[in-house]
């Protein structure tokens, strides 16, 4: 065997689905690697023998927890006590959306190209508080500086929220532009990167946005019900 490919190898033993077919469905669900099922089973055998909630193990429970921010604080360029853990991406952006003191009249700036997980709270938000929401059309996401430019400058919006990779089109929008146009007019950014992290390098602190969401699930190759913020 070409030693080059001993490496790849070695990664497609680790995931089991990829040993008899193509897997194309990383963007819903990733392939679970070998490591992360051992885990679960590990610790749902202990749970079944032991309990689920007993004095003994809550130092590793929430030694656990900071191990798990630190490596989503890596995957983001973060720092880990600027994470927090989730279930999903979905719950991360209902986190950062319903933590803002909304007012009758606030705007929010969104696109043409977001996920149920960004339109349904924000269509909640309208029914309940009564901001103004703007749906930016920006294409298959190659017009999105062009249009989102001017959908700043027209008035003062509290928060913009759009994906980084668009779950429809793939397109990467040109996020630190986006970010630095948004701050130059006095509004915060909230960005789904359910289907960014794990498939693309992050710093988000280069990017300098406020809220980034992740799903552990999808490209990070997790189990369900894992993500951060």
């Amino acid at each position: 065997m070409d030693t080059a490919l001993k490496p790849m190898e070695s990664l497609r033993r680790e995931l089991p689905a990829v040993a008899t077919q193509v897997y194309l469905n990383t963007g819903t669900a990733g392939p679970l690697p070998l490591v992360a099922a051992r885990a679960s089973a590990s610790e749902a055998a202990r749970e079944l023998r032991e309990g689920r909630a007993d004095f003994t193990t809550w130092g590793r429970f929430f030694a656990d927890l900071a191990r798990a921010r630190e490596a989503a604080a890596r995957l983001l360029g973060a720092d880990s006590d600027e994470i927090a853990l989730t279930h999903h991406t979905s719950e991360g952006i209902n986190i950062a959306l319903w933590g803002h003191d909304w007012q009758a009249g606030d705007r929010i700036l969104t696109t043409t190209l977001e996920h149920d997980a960004v339109t349904i709270p924000l269509g909640l938000l309208r029914a309940r508080y009564g901001v103004e929401l703007d749906f930016v059309a920006i294409g298959r996401g190659e017009q999105a500086l062009p249009a989102l430019a001017r959908a700043l400058g027209e008035r003062q919006a509290r928060l913009l929220v759009l994906s980084h990779v668009a779950y429809g089109t793939g397109a990467e929008l040109p996020l630190a532009e986006l970010t630095r146009l948004a701050h130059a007019a006095d509004t915060a950014v909230l960005v789904d990167g359910a289907q960014t992290c794990g498939a693309r390098p992050l710093d988000v602190h280069a990017l300098e946005v406020d809220y980034y969401t992740l799903s552990g699930q999808k490209w990070v190759c997790g189990p369900e019900g894992t993500g951060a913020r």
